[in-house]
Parts: structure tokens; sequence; C-alpha cells
């Protein structure tokens, strides 16, 4: 508990250091995984919707059940994103877990992204913002190269992005990843998580990264234990009360709403 108040105190400070710029923290939220209405997503959206803090939901298309385009709908904070087809892996062995590699032949991915997108837009509508989020956080370039043809706007992975602007896509990325994979799923703990927020904020604010891209949070609703859910409704309950930041919208900041605020 000490070392957690400790970082709580760590991200005050941050939040301090844009204020005295009279800048504005913006901060993103995206939750990967959505599948069907089950309890753990309506934890989440009730989260999303008691704090006004919008999320973003990556769905497989492949996977979607029905009743979750239906949900979606209901709430007023949500938007969809596309995340790869049916979360598959096609790497051999030895690789890293990847859908969207050069393991198949281009033409077959693209036709499946393709028809992916079309299921997206029949069932969510205008909730689908036309952003690819790809499977582990992985994808060719060859792959990224095609989907503005397709329909895309903007594609979304994880670390800080090195370019607002790729391949005619506007790239807006995750930084704070609270669960912890090499550890059975588990939360990263307090300190890891706002040490990951902290970092990504101070770091554009120094200008050592695109001060533009929103800081964005990385969740999985299906594989949050107790710790990580309070640790989501902690930072919600701080950051919605804080003057200076403010959680965008994935639908700002994908549909070619370039206008921002840099510190």
């Amino acid at each position: 508990m000490q070392s957690g108040a400790r970082y709580w105190d760590k991200l005050r400070r941050e939040f301090d250091a844009w204020d005295r710029l009279n800048a504005t923290a913006t901060l993103w939220w995206r939750d990967d995984d959505a599948e069907q209405p089950v309890e753990a997503l309506e934890r989440l959206f009730h989260l999303s919707e008691s704090h006004a803090a919008p999320v973003a939901i990556a769905v497989s298309p492949a996977l979607a059940a029905p009743a979750l385009g239906t949900r979606v709908r209901k709430h007023s904070e949500c938007a969809v994103l596309q995340h790869g087809y049916a979360h598959s892996n096609h790497a051999s062995a030895e690789r890293k877990k990847n859908e969207l590699g050069d393991d198949r032949p281009t033409q077959t991915v693209t036709e499946e992204l393709r028809n992916g997108f079309h299921r997206m837009q029949h069932l969510f509508g205008d909730r689908f913002v036309k952003v690819m989020v790809p499977p582990w956080n992985r994808i060719s370039d060859t792959l990224t190269a095609g989907l503005y043809d397709i329909g895309f706007t903007g594609i979304s992975t994880y670390l800080a992005r090195k370019t607002m602007l790729e391949h005619k896509l506007i790239r807006c990325n995750s930084h704070v990843d609270i669960v912890d994979w090499k550890a059975g799923d588990r939360f990263v703990g307090t300190d890891r998580a706002i040490r990951l927020l902290v970092d990504h904020l101070a770091a554009r604010r120094a200008g050592e990264v695109d001060p533009n891209e929103p800081t964005g949070l990385l969740t999985h609703h299906l594989r949050h234990d107790e710790d990580a859910w309070q640790f989501i409704e902690k930072l919600l309950d701080y950051t919605t009360r804080h003057q200076i930041v403010r959680w965008r919208p994935a639908a700002e900041i994908f549909n070619q709403e370039l206008s921002i605020v840099s510190p």
C-alpha cells in the first residue's frame, strides 16, 4: 500500500507539471477481446458510463455475437474497433503469435479482413470506428499498407508511436497494459501501471515521444482479477476529477480529428 500511494503521488506531480504548462493531459481507453455481453463487459461499461470516460472495445468480427452489437448501441460512451479477424495464431511454433503476419498469402489475409470489416459495419453501425487493432499488437508492413484500401482510417498497437500518419492511417497506440501476461494474467500492480502511465506522459511533455499522442490505457475485461478492476476504478475516479485531464473518444482521435493540444 505504501508503494502504491507513492506512485499515485507521482501521477499527481506529473499532472501538476502539465498544469504549469497550461496543457491538457489527454488519455484514451482501449479494451481488447470483446465477443459478447458478459458480466465482465457489463462491469467495464458501468465504469465507463459512471465516469463519463469513453472506451473503445476491440472486437474480432469472426467471434462477435450479434447480441454484442445490440448491447453496444445502448452504451453512450462506447466505440468499437476491429481486432484482426478471428484472433487466430498463424505463426510457426518458433515465432511470436501473429494473426496478421507474413505466414499466409497477403491476398488471403486481406480478404479475411475485408469480410470482417463488412461484418463490423453490419453489427455495430456507426459505433464502428474504422480502426485495425492487430491481435497481439503485431501486423506486417505489407498488410498495414493495404488497410486503407479496405476502408480503415486508423491503426492501434502498443508503445509510443513514431509517426501519426502511416500508410494514410492515423496511428494511436496504447501504452499502459495492466495485465501481466507472464504471471498468470494477473494485474501488473499499481506501481507498474502508474509507472507506465507517468513514463509516457513525461516523455510526451519532454518531447521525447510524440506529444500529441494520447496516452492509452489498455485493458482486457475477460482477464481482470479484482485488483485490476479496483485499479481501473481508482484511476478513473482520480483522472476524471482532475481539471487538466481529458479522456478522448476513439471517434474523435481517428476520424481525421487532428486538432490537438500540445504541451
